[in-house]
């Protein structure tokens, strides 16, 4: 499954700079089947980074989208790599989903859980009370 559709590709790059690296046989219209292979490409880079996160929910949050769209479109590029505005993006996307894999960013928002133990969050544990009414009676 694709993170992101060929609409969202072209908003992110803009409409002249998606047909020239989508438009693969110069008749003004974007290459579809070549489009989708950029997406679906990308969505399995982003994957094999995001495997911890898995599934990604839907909607799909922006930040993956738009890392998907940044890494489809250096892979449509082709030739022209040395845009460097694809060359940046695509630089910082592969970045960020290394971020990702080391744990010092998230592609969304972690759901809260009820029992934070059993998630492995921080748990308290104290020893049995030393001091109380009882105990401290007659202590002046």
């Amino acid at each position: 499954m694709a993170y992101a559709t060929a609409s969202q590709l072209e908003n992110r790059l803009g409409t002249r700079l998606y047909l020239v690296f989508a438009d693969r046989d110069g008749d003004g219209v974007a290459d579809s089947s070549a489009v989708t292979e950029a997406l679906d490409a990308a969505s399995s880079l982003v994957d094999s980074y995001l495997t911890k996160w898995l599934p990604i929910p839907s909607p799909v949050p922006d930040v993956v989208v738009r890392a998907t769209c940044d890494i489809a479109a250096f892979d449509l590029a082709g030739s022209d790599r040395e845009n460097e505005l694809v060359f940046r993006r695509y630089k910082e996307a592969v970045l960020w989903c290394k971020d990702v894999a080391k744990g010092d960013a998230a592609p969304f928002p972690a759901e809260p859980t009820a029992d934070l133990a059993a998630a492995g969050g921080p748990q308290f544990v104290a020893g049995d009370r030393q001091f109380s009414r009882s105990t401290m009676r007659g202590v002046v």
